[in-house]
């Protein structure tokens, strides 16, 4: 019963209509049950009266000012940070309870009204429901005033920085929950070369893998279906969507190359088990060849076990989060705004998120049969590519020092961190990126200036730091440098070298005179 109503709700949890409408219907309910109860109170009645023209105003003009306010939140996020923060603005329950509770109050009164008209005569006066509209009004207050303080806070770098962090998350973990990675399949496999190609009949984003509908269909045919996209890819239309082949090939040494499975019993070819195992209507093959009719029959098999929708969607996508951050970094390093410091906030926040994957397993959607053969898998996010949707800021940023430090010391972090928990065919990508923030920062800075003398020091120390952190002693105990000495151009050297030429010219000076 729970699972058919979140599935009926599905769709509207996001908008702005579930919320009010239901609001609406509970104090409508609610209004005509408190009105059974009444009384001859005439002088409650005008109160009553004045106090419902009262609340139906109020309620009205604060739906109207949230409704602006909202819409103008949406708007400067998608001006100033990125327009991908606007489903994480809309997904903010603080604007619909606000307007929930301001549309529930006016049905409220509405209703009330409606028996007071009906019962004028008798002087039955509901003075249950009338003394209810005290606790609307509290919920009316405290509700807008929450939402004044939501509004003035939601445009601090920090919160902003905060719903890109939960978005990624979020959708990592709810990734680890999925039922089809249990299984901790870590490597997708290979295509055979005698495997059906089956092109995608729609257009738009993959949000989600639905593999368990392709189980039993694909056992009893006997097959092994491989989507070819990860979740937050878009699909084109008449491109290859997913490969399907016979269970029993199999890939020798030579990749090229496949043989069948000795099988016991002989069986059917593949092409007469997916006719008889997937039932059309016959006259959308009409006029067909024997080919285009498996096609659109393992083309509608296969798009049951995908979704294909016009927007992304974060509740799975892990690389829509961090895009988000990499956007506002990348925003916040142009020439309109040259703001460094934003950006190395960003990395701040995007160190946090990366840790959290680095740590993550990521294995492969697919889903298993009793014979732990897999029926059906799609690829995932690697850590490799994550990692390089962090370029932009490379790219915008590769002149400024300070964003320098910030992501070699990014990236010394997360190979650490990569050590630390045994993941070390990610590592690699981690180098990678230090060496080529190190041919960008070559590149800007002049050779031999305080600003890549400072970036090579850390770039040495983190290696260093990488490549004696599996070990309990450190190898080279002279060259260990705090990170602080890091964190400034500053030489203490030139500095004193400073002061010297300086007592210098002082000594010249007092000498003449």
């Amino acid at each position: 019963m729970t699972t058919a109503f979140s599935q009926l709700i599905a769709p509207w949890k996001d908008s702005f209509i579930l919320y009010p409408v239901l609001s609406m219907i509970m104090n409508v309910l609610l209004a005509s049950l408190l009105s059974l109860e009444t009384n001859d109170d005439e002088v409650l009645l005008e109160k009553g009266i004045r106090m419902m023209g009262l609340v139906s105003n109020a309620s009205i003009s604060i739906v109207t000012l949230t409704f602006s306010l909202t819409v103008l939140s949406v708007q400067i996020a998608a001006q100033s940070y990125s327009p991908r923060l606007l489903d994480e603005f809309l997904k903010d329950p603080v604007s619909k309870v606000v307007i929930s509770t301001n549309l529930g109050s006016y049905s409220y009164c509405f209703t009330i009204n409606y028996f007071l008209n009906d019962t004028a005569e008798a002087s039955n006066v509901p003075y249950v429901a009338i003394h209810f509209l005290t606790v609307h009004i509290a919920i009316i207050l405290v509700s807008f005033v929450n939402f004044i303080h939501f509004f003035i806070n939601g445009f601090r770098i920090e919160k902003i920085l905060s719903r890109a962090k939960e978005s990624a998350l979020r959708a990592a973990k709810a990734l680890d929950d999925d039922v089809y990675t249990k299984e901790g399949i870590l490597e997708i496999p290979d295509v055979p070369s005698k495997a059906f190609k089956v092109l995608a009949d729609t257009s738009g984003y993959v949000t989600r893998f639905r593999l368990s509908n392709l189980l039993n269909q694909a056992m009893k045919m006997d097959l092994c279906i491989r989507y070819v996209h990860q979740i937050g890819d878009y699909v084109n239309r008449g491109t290859v969507l997913a490969y399907v082949w016979d269970a029993d090939t199999v890939i020798t040494n030579d990749k090229n190359e496949t043989e069948e499975k000795g099988s016991p019993l002989p069986k059917k070819p593949m092409r007469d088990r997916i006719m008889e195992g997937i039932v059309i209507d016959d006259q959308e093959v009409i006029g067909k060849t024997m080919d285009e009719r498996v096609e659109k029959r393992l083309g509608i098999f296969v798009s049951t076990g995908i979704s294909i929708e016009e927007k992304r969607n974060s509740e799975l996508d892990i690389s829509l989060g961090v895009q988000q951050l990499a956007d506002i970094a990348v925003r916040a390093l142009s020439p309109g705004v040259n703001d460094p410091y934003t950006a190395i906030q960003c990395m701040d926040v995007l160190t946090a998120v990366l840790a959290t994957l680095a740590r993550a397993d990521m294995p492969v959607f697919s889903v298993i049969d009793s014979e732990e053969n897999v029926r059906a898998c799609a690829p995932r996010r690697t850590f490799s590519y994550l990692l390089s949707m962090l370029d932009g800021i490379r790219v915008y940023g590769g002149a400024d020092v300070s964003v320098c430090r910030r992501a070699l010391r990014m990236l010394g972090d997360l190979s650490t961190i990569l050590i630390r928990s045994g993941r070390f065919d990610r590592i690699p990508a981690c180098l990678t990126q230090l060496t080529e923030w190190m041919n960008v920062s070559r590149k800007n800075f002049l050779k031999g200036s305080p600003e890549l003398k400072l970036l090579e020091d850390l770039h040495d120390h983190i290696l260093r730091d990488i490549t004696d952190s599996p070990n309990v002693k450190v190898k080279d105990i002279s060259k260990i440098r705090d990170l602080q000495d890091f964190e400034t151009t500053f030489n203490d050297e030139d500095a004193q070298n400073e002061k010297n030429v300086k007592e210098q010219l002082k000594k010249i000076s007092s000498t003449k005179k």
